[in-house]
């Protein structure tokens, strides 16, 4: 009735007389008028009161929400790709953009996960910048998972809410005495060796420098696979020539 795959018939046979058929359809789409007044407010029945069929009714209605449909979907999209961090944990955070692109999925708008972490990336503090940084140099040549990602940044927010006693240049260190497990993206770095490697980067004004395409061993100070750290007493001209032989 509602979708108008039944036909309406003609009111009168070819006699002028009464279409008996018309009558049968004419009662059904009655209760079925009925049945659509009886489910909507009554602010949205003055809106359709002078319509005549279900049909009618149906179409006004779905004209009406599909308008505050798409509206809702692109509020949703604007909320998710402006997210910010501000005070809240990296949990909360996670759990709030993960709310939003669960609601757009069930709107029939699913987020891609690597653009859900881009979002993310842009809504973190400033002290994720360090994170971030690493994040793009580990994964230039292969994206991690989302679920990698998070584990990546709770470790990284354990990392930055330790003890002041843990120097930010020791991470093997810090990484032992957290419960977030050490995670490594295939054929690349690990997080926070990469984060290592920024932080030499910065000291020597090196953060423009370029990376190799891939990992490569750089001595006993500093391996492709391994945490290890250069002692604090080394020279600025020591970090300089260990940050050439892996960019």
């Amino acid at each position: 009735m509602i979708d108008g795959s039944e036909e309406v018939p003609s009111k009168l046979l070819s006699d002028d007389s009464p279409n008996p058929a018309y009558t049968i359809w004419f009662r059904k789409d009655n209760c079925v008028l009925s049945w659509l007044l009886a489910s909507i407010s009554e602010k949205l029945v003055s809106t359709v009161f002078s319509l005549q069929t279900s049909k009618q009714v149906w179409d006004s209605l779905q004209t009406r929400f599909s308008a505050t449909s798409r509206s809702r979907i692109a509020l949703l999209k604007r909320q998710l790709q402006t997210i910010v961090q501000g005070n809240r944990s990296c949990s909360i955070f996670l759990e709030d953009a993960k709310q939003l692109a669960d609601t757009l999925a069930a709107a029939g708008q699913p987020v891609n996960d690597q653009d859900f972490i881009t979002f993310l990336l842009g809504g973190l503090r400033t002290t994720y910048t360090p994170f971030i940084t690493s994040y793009n140099f580990a994964c230039r040549d292969k994206e991690l998972s989302l679920d990698d990602f998070q584990s990546e940044l709770l470790s990284f927010e354990a990392l930055v809410d330790a003890p002041p006693t843990m120097q930010t240049q020791n991470f093997a260190f810090a990484a032992k005495h957290t419960n977030y497990p050490k995670r490594k993206p295939a054929d690349g770095l690990h997080l926070r060796q990469a984060k290592y490697i920024t932080d030499l980067l910065q000291k020597t004004d090196m953060i423009g420098a370029k990376p190799l395409n891939c990992p490569s061993s750089s001595g006993p100070k500093l391996s492709a696979d391994t945490d290890k750290v250069i002692a604090e007493e080394i020279s600025v001209q020591l970090i300089a020539e260990k940050i050439m032989e892996i960019t």
